[in-house]
């Protein structure tokens, strides 16, 4: 809380409207926490967004020691974030104060006195505060002073609870004689359709007295045409709040939890009020009838929402906290409003009993804010929830988004829905009747089933989408398997072909091998024929060279030229057999011996004198007549030479 500055005037009551609020991306993408991170560190930057300062909680006055040690330590750790956040995840909460000096700027309206006639409402403001949340919701509070002693009736009280706290109308009059007609439905004329003087003020406006016009929502203005443009279904910011909220709203859209109504927490402090109702018997407490403790309790304005006594007193005990009843004190709590009825503030003080005063402007605005802050947490989540469920079942980011929703859920139970927050026993008990009243537990056991079906949907989801993947991975399993079968059986076939193709080739080659020998062989049997065959050829011409040669050296077998011819059919019997042996035995050995054979007797001529006895002697040689005669080889001519001795 903003520290006080002395005033003369006393203290009448004491108001705090709370505001609290959702936003959303103006795309219409889904909250994530990256967005409480942007509006904290980059909308809300302090260098920029010079007309805020964020408070970093410090135990430097009396009232922050008792208001933080009033709770349990993790309680107060969430509340006021006492450690520096080391990282995003551990900034969850933003509490941010705007720059205004305590009792210099007003909060006013305008709206029937409790005469009839119309009443300007003034309120010195002594703090504004903005809170922001990691869960996607903030708090905009106004804490308010009366101080003036003309607006501090029993009836001004109510009036200021009932028309300073709307931020826009609830709903337009139309015109009584149309209805039960055609007409009423037809009815497009939004002047002077509005609830004023009875559910909505004429004006509200803050002025911060520092020369500047004051930021004034006058809801008399014609709305038809921005409603034809299309802007009904959004948040229209009233004036008086756009000095607090139009940086958030840059890149959002911003909407009220509850609805057209701020929440209320007041103390009012009137000594003849509390008496009265305060008094009674034990289950016939006035309480429990009283008119205007009921409207004070449920925010009404001229008129009790309730026209049944017994409805009544059945609403009015469970609502009403009465442990201190005997000394003149009532807190009242309902889904939208706490209160505390009390003797004066000189009386309190009196009776050692102003730190009430204290108590609900610090330890009980924060229970109703962090109730609220739970409250909002949960719509935050039941929308998200709604948005996750639209996204189709093939989206990738649904199951993520629904991780990320079921991870902020968890944080949220941790660090915002807190079972107890005090070792106090009223604390606890007023705490209780906070969140019953909002009916918190309720709403958080729906929560919690809402987001166990989402993640049984996603599940559902997912699996399904596995299996989708399984199948596809089977069928291209299958594929790739029937693919790879086919080409082992393409490739067995090419080894076969190349197996077959070798064989041949090696069959070929051998077949070849076996030509190639059996040429060979051939050419060897022919070879080895024409070598037979010259041996045959020439080993006859030999033997009749041969007999030539016999012949030739007649003059040695002169006495034996008989003999000459049996050589001669000798050599050529033998020439014939070796002849036969050689072709057909194919010994290359008789071969080679016909032709040593061959060229032996061609050699024998020149060994004539080795080879005949008888040499001529060295008697004169005869006169010889040459004839020619011709040998069986007639390739040569052998001379005849008749001797006569001269």
């Amino acid at each position: 809380m903003s520290e006080k500055l002395s005033t003369p005037k006393e203290l009448l009551s004491h108001h705090v409207f709370l505001l609290p609020f959702k936003w959303e991306k103006e795309d219409g993408v889904a909250y994530d926490i990256e967005q409480f991170y942007d509006l904290v560190n980059n909308h809300l930057n302090l260098e920029t967004a010079t007309e805020w300062t964020r408070n970093d909680f410090r135990l430097n006055r009396v009232v922050d020691y008792n208001e933080f040690h009033y709770f349990f330590d993790y309680v107060a750790e969430v509340l006021y974030q006492t450690g520096k956040p080391r990282n995003n995840e551990q900034d969850f909460i933003g509490h941010f104060s705007y720059n205004l000096s305590p009792g210099k700027a007003t909060y006013r309206f305008e709206a029937p006195g409790p005469r009839g006639d119309n009443k300007v409402y003034s309120l010195e403001v002594d703090s504004i505060l903005l809170h922001l949340y990691y869960s996607g919701v903030g708090v905009l509070s106004f804490h308010l002073n009366n101080r003036e002693t003309n607006q501090a009736e029993p009836e001004d009280i109510i009036r200021i609870n009932q028309f300073g706290r709307r931020v826009f109308p609830p709903f337009y009059f139309i015109d009584q004689a149309k209805v039960g007609h055609q007409d009423q439905f037809d009815e497009d004329q939004f002047v002077g359709r509005l609830p004023v003087g009875a559910e909505i003020a004429n004006w509200i406006e803050i002025d911060f007295n520092d020369g500047t016009p004051p930021r004034r929502e006058d809801w008399s203005q014609d709305i038809s045409k921005r409603l034809k443009d299309g802007e009904e279904f959004k948040f229209r910011m009233p004036a008086f709040l756009e000095p607090f909220l139009s940086r958030i709203e840059d890149g959002y859209d911003i909407y009220p939890v509850l609805d057209d109504r701020m929440f209320v927490l007041s103390w009012y402090g009137n000594d003849g009020l509390a008496r009265r109702i305060s008094r009674g018997e034990p289950h016939k407490e006035n309480y429990r009838s009283d008119d205007w403790w009921y409207r004070y309790l449920f925010v009404d304005g001229k008129y009790k929402s309730v026209q049944d006594p017994a409805d009544q007193e059945a609403t009015m005990v469970p609502s009403t906290y009465s442990r201190w009843r005997n000394y003149g004190t009532l807190y009242g709590v309902t889904e939208y409003s706490m209160v505390l009825l009390t003797k004066s503030l000189p009386s309190l003080r009196d009776g050692y009993s102003a730190y009430l005063v204290t108590h609900l402007q610090t330890i009980y605005y924060r229970l109703a804010e962090l109730v609220l802050v739970q409250r909002a947490s949960i719509q935050r989540f039941s929308d998200d929830i709604t948005h996750i469920s639209k996204l189709d079942g093939d989206d990738p980011k649904q199951a993520e988004k629904a991780r990320l929703l079921n991870r902020r859920y968890i944080r949220f139970v941790n660090q915002i829905y807190f079972r107890e927050v005090t070792p106090q026993q009223q604390g606890t008990e007023i705490y209780d009747l906070l969140q019953k009243q909002a009916r918190i537990p309720n709403q958080v056991t729906a929560l919690q089933e809402e987001i166990e079906r989402l993640q049984n949907y996603v599940q559902q989801e997912t699996d399904r989408q596995l299996l989708e993947v399984e199948k596809i991975r089977n069928r291209e399993l299958a594929t790739r398997r029937q693919m790879a079968e086919v080409q082992e059986k393409s490739r067995l076939e090419e080894l076969r072909v190349s197996r077959e193709a070798a064989e041949i080739q090696e069959k070929n080659r051998l077949e070849k091998l076996n030509t190639d020998r059996e040429a060979a062989e051939a050419q060897e049997k022919k070879r080895e024929r024409i070598i037979a065959l010259i041996g045959a050829v020439f080993v006859a011409p030999a033997l009749l060279l041969a007999a030539y040669d016999l012949d030739y050296q007649s003059k040695c077998f002169a006495k034996a030229a008989p003999m000459n011819y049996y050589v001669t059919v000798v050599a050529a019997v033998v020439s014939g057999i070796i002849s036969y042996l050689a072709y057909w035995k194919k010994n290359i050995g008789l071969n080679i011996l016909c032709f040593v054979i061959y060229l032996f007797l061609l050699a024998i001529p020149q060994f004539e004198t080795w080879w005949c006895p008888v040499r001529e002697s060295s008697v004169e040689q005869p006169v010889s007549v040459t004839t020619p005669v011709f040998t069986p080889d007639t390739s040569t001519i052998l001379t005849k030479t008749d001797t006569t001795e001269r």
